[in-house]
C-alpha cells in the first residue's frame, strides 16, 4: 500500500518535478522518500539525519514499505554535508527553524548554489529566511500556507537561479535581525509577505491572517497592560497594521 502523505508533506512533494533527483535533509521519518522512491523515476532519492535513531527507524520503515523495491539512500549527517555538490537536483528542508535552515544553506554557499531548487518549511523565522534569500537573489517560484494539525505551515520553493555565490558569514543573521529590530514594518511585510497563496483554493491563507491578527489583538492588549513589555509593542503595532491590510480591514 503506499504511503499516505499529510497535507503539509504532500504540498512538499508536489514541488519535485518528474525525473527530479531529491535528497530530504533531516528526514526524520523518511515519510517523502518513501513515497518518491514508490512513484520512481527520482534517481537518487537520498534521506539524511544527523539523528542516527531516526535514520534507522527511517530505513526499517522504507524497507517495510518498499518491499522488492530500491529503497532511498540512507546518509547519517548535518546538513549538506552529506552530499556532493551537484548530486541531486533538489534539496528538501521541512520542519526546522528558519535559523536553522539558514545555518545549513551558509555552511558551504558555493556548495549550496550547485542544486537547482529548494523546498523550505520553516516552522518559525520565516522573515528572516525570506530576506536572507532575496539579498542572495534566490528565486522564490511559489510560497504557500497548508493547515495541518491545527496549525499553519509555510512552504517556500525556491530557485538557485540567479542566485550569487557571495561570501556569506555564518552569523549574518545577526545583521538581519538587526535591520528588523530598527522597521518593525519591514519585519511584518517579511512575515506576513503578498503572494502567500493556499493551493486547494479555498481561502485558507486568509484564515491563516485572520487567525495572526486574532493573536496580534490578544498580544497587543497584554503588552498595553504590563509596562515591563513595552518595548515589545510596535513589532507587534506593525504586525497588527500588516495583517489589518491583508485582511481587508483598514486601508
Amino acid at each position: 500500500m503506499a504511503v499516505r502523505l499529510s497535507a503539509r508533506l504532500s504540498q512538499i512533494a508536489s514541488y519535485i518535478g518528474a525525473g527530479e533527483s531529491v535528497c530530504d535533509v533531516g528526514t526524520d521519518h523518511g515519510f517523502i522518500p518513501i513515497f518518491l522512491a514508490e512513484q520512481g523515476g527520482h534517481d537518487p532519492v537520498i534521506m539524511s539525519d544527523v539523528s542516527k535513531g531516526s535514520l534507522a527507524k527511517a530505513v526499517s520503515d522504507a524497507e517495510e514499505e518498499l518491499s522488492g523495491k530500491d529503497i532511498p539512500q540512507a546518509r547519517l549527517g548535518d546538513g549538506l554535508d552529506v552530499l556532493e555538490p551537484g548530486e541531486v537536483d533538489d534539496i528538501v528542508i521541512a520542519g526546522m527553524g528558519g535559523l536553522q535552515i539558514l545555518d545549513i544553506m551558509t555552511w558551504d554557499f558555493v556548495k549550496t548554489l550547485s542544486y537547482r531548487k529548494y523546498i523550505l518549511q520553516p516552522r518559525r523565522d520565516s522573515a528572516i529566511l525570506r530576506k536572507w534569500l532575496e539579498i542572495n537573489k534566490f528565486t522564490i517560484i511559489e510560497q504557500c500556507i497548508v493547515p495541518e494539525n491545527g496549525r499553519f505551515s509555510e512552504i517556500l520553493c525556491v530557485s538557485t537561479d540567479g542566485a550569487e555565490a557571495r561570501d556569506i558569514g555564518f552569523y549574518e543573521r545577526k545583521t538581519l535581525l538587526e535591520v528588523f529590530d530598527n522597521d518593525p514594518d519591514l519585519l511584518a511585510r517579511y512575515e506576513y509577505p503578498d503572494g502567500l497563496i493556499d493551493p486547494s483554493e479555498t481561502g485558507i491563507e486568509m484564515r491563516y491572517f485572520n487567525s495572526e491578527l486574532d493573536k496580534s489583538l490578544i498580544i497587543i492588549d497584554k503588552i498595553r497592560q504590563n509596562s515591563e513589555a513595552k518595548d515589545a509593542l510596535d513589532l507587534h503595532l506593525a504586525r497588527l497594521r500588516r495583517l489589518e491590510k491583508l485582511c481587508g480591514k483598514k486601508n
